[in-house]
């Protein structure tokens, strides 16, 4: 038998721009990796002329946990979806987006988040 337990205890929080903290909740294994993001009235990425891309070999799923967080999606044509409490959104390679809203968000990420599972190109 094999677990790891996380503590809320031993996470930290990220200031990652106004309304925007991240609360990575460390290498779980390297097929996943979960992280916390509280928005207030915020936007991820922090930077308004940005968004955020998955890269190739990557994927992302949002479940968001309290709030209203609305998803903005970029490709042929604009969308925005809206997320309640307990709904989520599956991401795959390629797709490019923005977040804005208030609430709280688990981001389980696969394989485990590195350096290379985003890139943040300029908003077209």
């Amino acid at each position: 038998m094999s677990y790891k337990i996380g503590k809320v205890e031993d996470f930290k929080t990220v200031n990652k721009g106004k309304g925007f903290t991240v609360i990575p909740t460390g290498k779980i294994d390297p097929a996943f990796s979960i992280t916390y993001i509280n928005l207030t009235d915020g936007r991820d990425p922090g930077d308004i002329d940005k968004v955020t891309e998955v890269n190739p070999g990557n994927n992302v799923l949002y479940i968001l946990m309290k709030g209203e967080i609305a998803f903005t999606l970029y490709g042929e044509s604009t969308e925005t979806v809206t997320l309640k409490e307990k709904e989520y959104i599956y991401l795959t390679p390629g797709t490019k987006y923005e977040i804005t809203g208030s609430g709280e968000l688990a981001l389980v990420m696969t394989p485990a988040y590195s350096d290379k599972t985003f890139y943040h190109p300029k908003k077209t």
